[in-house]
């Protein structure tokens, strides 16, 4: 009687933990959704060498990017990891061994949301790089101060450049002659420099006979870096100033603004100097970044006379970049804002010979054209550097050559920089850079 007891006893207990510890059957995921979206994504191609290249997105549709696959015709080839910089923008690098001349499909996928993800599909892509131009680091930077912190002598034969070392402003002299790099003294403020000569600067001082200059005024000063004789110039606009090159021993100049806020013409061979009040000439288009001539808005300003000359018919916005001497080409560069991102502006590039127009190019959406300060124009060839923003449409930022005889805009160098830099064309086949992290000799075949 004890063992049956004992054998139902037992039964009931497995009865019970078969009845409570059975798992409970769980709802199967919904398979995710990849839906083909016909909006156009905007995206960046840096290619960085024969077999790779780098793209990036700028992405903000309440999703993240995930996965990037490389199709070459039906087949993916490779699928690469896309990496969020926090600021809606996302990267990866491609490494593959492209077949020349043969087209990719670029096809990128969102993360899944209500078990729906998106996908989009690139334009055709064709892997092209081209790297023909030789590079020679001729002085490094630690951090450059930008355009107005070096210079370059009349001769051009020497670069004057400020380096900033842990704060502290050391302004180098680097001959292109010999590639022999001179250090300055600390008597000399490397803000701002103007070169007169292959040994004499301009710079600006704080003080003036051992008295601190107040509001906004400054003393221009000239040091003779070989005698270590200097000499006082004029009062110009610390804060507030622009200031040219010096062409032909001539530098634009804006005074105290506190003061008058009018700008002069001075001659650096007496100091003498023609004035322009501020009712009629606006110190801020003085042109600071041009080689080439003395400019005010699109007026060259005559040296020797002070007198504005109106070179071209320009009625918008467009600005003059560079006329050259021997050629009397123009080139023009016209920016159009936009209001919506990421295309923050659109450009077009126009040249002319003496007053007409021989090429024009349409708008491109954020294009960046940095036109040689100092070019060697043969054959109707023209060599500048173009960058390129987000886009729908590939574009390669490098070294490209305008042929106006057929009107052809040709990569020549593939050469991604995110800085302004600043080329002297020497001869057809070398420029000197001088860019964010030092200058550069470029040798081109």
């Amino acid at each position: 009687m004890k063992k049956k007891l004992y054998v139902l006893v037992t039964l009931a207990f497995l009865a019970g933990c078969s009845k409570h510890d059975s798992p409970t059957p769980q709802p199967q995921p919904h398979p995710l959704i990849v839906k083909d979206i016909n909006t156009p994504l905007y995206f960046k191609i840096i290619p960085q060498s024969a077999d790779q290249l780098k793209i990036s997105f700028q992405y903000d549709s309440g999703r993240s990017l995930v996965k990037l696959y490389l199709k070459k015709d039906t087949a993916t080839v490779g699928a690469y990891a896309l990496t969020n910089n926090g600021n809606g923008d996302y990267a990866t690098v491609v490494s593959y061994d492209f077949a020349s001349g043969q087209p990719y499909k670029l096809v990128v996928q969102s993360s899944g949301i209500n078990d729906t993800a998106f996908r989009y599909t690139l334009p055709d892509y064709t892997h092209t790089y081209l790297s023909p131009f030789q590079y020679e680091k001729l002085l490094g930077l630690t951090q450059s101060l930008g355009p107005k912190a070096f210079d370059i002598s009349p001769s051009r034969n020497v670069i004057f450049i400020t380096d900033d070392v842990n704060n502290s402003l050391i302004i180098k002299r680097l001959n292109l002659n010999d590639l022999r790099i001179d250090t300055l003294g600390s008597t000399i403020n490397g803000l701002m420099i103007r070169a007169v000569s292959d040994s004499v600067v301009l710079a600006l001082s704080g003080t003036y006979n051992n008295r601190f200059l107040q509001l906004d005024s400054a003393a221009l000063m000239r040091y003779n870096i070989n005698t270590g004789h200097s000499s006082f110039i004029d009062f110009v606009s610390r804060d507030y100033g622009r200031f040219s090159r010096v062409i032909k021993d001539h530098i634009l100049v804006t005074e105290p603004y506190y003061s008058s806020g009018s700008s002069a013409l001075i001659d650096l061979n007496d100091n003498s100097k023609v004035i322009y009040p501020y009712s009629s000439f606006d110190f801020r288009y003085i042109g600071e970044f041009n080689f080439d001539h003395l400019y005010y808005e699109n007026y060259v300003v005559d040296p020797a006379t002070g007198a504005l000359q109106s070179k071209l018919p320009l009625t918008d916005s467009s600005g003059i970049d560079y006329i050259d001497s021997s050629t009397q080409y123009a080139i023009v560069t016209k920016y159009v804002q936009k209001a919506a991102a990421p295309v923050y502006f659109t450009s077009r590039l126009s040249v002319y010979s003496k007053t007409s127009l021989v090429y024009q190019d349409d708008y491109v959406n954020s294009r960046f054209m940095q036109i040689g300060r100092q070019l060697s124009i043969s054959n109707n060839r023209i060599l500048l550097y173009q960058s390129f923003g987000y886009d729908t449409t590939l574009r390669i930022d490098g070294y490209y050559m305008l042929d106006l005889n057929t009107h052809q805009l040709s990569l020549l160098q593939c050469d991604s920089n995110p800085y302004v830099m600043m080329d002297f064309q020497l001869d057809p086949h070398a420029l000197i850079s001088v860019r964010a992290d030092g200058i550069y000799r470029v040798r081109i075949p």
